[in-house]
């Protein structure tokens, strides 16, 4: 079992940090690992609210004269279509149109619940990547632990066997022959002692 990721809210102090930061030229990923913050919250924030960097180009004018069903709309992805509907719904709200304010709203909403989906998709996928690193690994470990433990029983099998024939080599190894001095009475180790050895000899007479 892994330990499930957790999630706290941020205060306003470190989203104003963070979009400051981030406006200023820092790029999105340093800001959301310096700030410890979610990158599918960073991006919902950033669309929401319109952040933009300082190296990025101003976006291009609203036209005013925009036809609300024209179907022609310029090519971009969710996170600038976010942008695009927020501040059309901006002016539409300022002109005092306010079901047009809130038909770019709901388009806005939209295009976040996209960003959002997209966004779990790729987590989705990275996490799977990294299961399946995981269990590759552990799937490698156990070869070798496996190889290794095979290798040492191995080991120990030729240890007992040299042992096993050494012990039945020693079985069947004669003993030595005894020598002949043991058979003869202890060699005298005085005068009168090898006196006492010569005169039994002569008793006994030659062999």
């Amino acid at each position: 079992m892994y330990a499930a990721r957790m999630y706290r809210a941020r205060s306003d102090d470190t989203w104003t940090a963070a979009r400051s930061a981030y406006e200023a030229g820092e790029p999105a990923e340093s800001v959301c690992e310096r700030f410890d913050l979610g990158r599918s919250n960073f991006n919902r924030r950033k669309a929401a609210e319109g952040w933009r960097r300082a190296d990025q180009s101003d976006p291009d004018p609203i036209d005013l004269a925009f036809d609300d069903h024209d179907d022609d709309l310029p090519d971009m992805d969710e996170a600038d279509f976010a942008d695009f509907a927020f501040r059309r719904m901006t002016v539409e709200a300022r002109r005092g149109r306010l079901q047009a304010a809130q038909g770019w709203s709901r388009l806005r909403d939209a295009a976040l619940r996209q960003m959002m989906a997209a966004e779990r998709e790729a987590d989705r996928l990275d996490a799977a990547r990294s299961r399946r690193a995981r269990r590759d690994s552990a799937d490698r470990l156990d070869d070798a632990t496996r190889v290794s433990r095979s290798i040492q029983a191995h080991a120990q099998a030729v240890l007992a066997a040299a042992r096993t024939d050494r012990a039945a080599a020693l079985e069947t190894t004669p003993p030595p022959a005894p020598e002949l001095d043991r058979l003869d009475s202890p060699k005298p180790r005085s005068r009168a002692d090898r006196r006492r050895q010569a005169a039994l000899a002569r008793k006994r007479g030659p062999p």
